[in-house]
């Protein structure tokens, strides 16, 4: 595969802020540029959805890596069955 340099220039701070905001995502400013551009390439629309999770999200995205909270869950075998366990509750 061939690649090409992309080079930019930009404000010293806006660079420090992004690459804080996206290293919280975890991944680094070149990752990014380079799902920026395959989504402009792919979709042919400028992609502004990524996110930082916000705290409440990030606790349960916390809780359910417990191992302890994840034996405490209920399994369902169907998504019908989840549904109407939902739909009591």
């Amino acid at each position: 595969m061939l690649t090409t340099d992309v080079r930019c220039r930009i404000d010293a701070k806006v660079k420090a802020d992004a690459a804080e905001v996206i290293e919280a995502m975890g991944l680094n400013v070149s990752d990014a540029i380079r799902l920026f551009l395959k989504r402009v390439a792919t979709d042919g629309t400028i992609p502004f959805d990524l996110r930082v999770p916000n705290t409440k999200t990030i606790a349960a995205m916390e809780e359910i890596e417990n191992p302890k909270t994840r034996a405490k869950l209920k399994r369902h075998k169907s998504v019908a069955e989840m549904n109407k366990a939902l739909a009591r509750s």
